[in-house]
């Protein structure tokens, strides 16, 4: 894609844009929001506010950690008009997360994660599904480094608890 100095952008180089990003895009969303069509939308309405915004975009950086500022903004502002937490049990569905390790252990992993806070949850789905640094992820959900390492380390310190919390109830039962 040839953005320029000028930032204009032909309809060719943004579908380009949009094939090369949407489905990362799609299931970045998924996860966050987790449903598809709550997905779709937040994914649509990203890509309208970034043929909008373009002009604003500082072509000397990398566009993906910008355009995934954008999504996650546009998956919170669709969370609070829902209300809704995310179920990550739809990631999967749509090509979401994968692991290398057996069925039982995948869906519990997918549970805690599920039943983490929303800033949690958004943090470790950006870390662990989309493979940001701490860096990257600070810039785009507008936040301190350090306090994206602390709430890393609080959301898998809250994961480990809940799997426990979670084998010790099964062991009881």
């Amino acid at each position: 894609m040839n953005l320029g100095t000028d930032k204009k952008i032909n309809t060719e180089d943004f579908e380009n844009l949009y094939r090369k990003y949407a489905g990362g895009a799609l299931r970045l969303a998924a996860a966050v929001l987790g449903d598809k069509d709550s997905a779709d939308d937040a994914v649509q309405e990203a890509f309208i506010r970034v043929y909008r915004s373009l002009e604003k975009f500082d072509s000397s950086r990398d566009f993906k950690p910008w355009f995934d500022r954008i999504l996650i903004n546009e998956c919170r502002r669709i969370a609070s008009v829902r209300l809704q937490y995310v179920d990550i049990d739809d990631v999967e569905k749509i090509g979401g997360l994968s692991y290398s390790t057996d069925d039982d252990e995948i869906e519990a992993l997918k549970d805690a994660i599920s039943r983490l806070k929303p800033k949690y949850r958004e943090l470790i789905l950006l870390k662990y599904m989309q493979g940001y640094t701490e860096s990257e992820i600070a810039k785009i959900v507008s936040l301190p480094r350090s306090t994206v390492k602390s709430r890393l380390f609080e959301a898998r310190n809250e994961i480990k608890c809940i799997l426990k919390e979670d084998y010790h109830d099964e062991k009881q039962q």
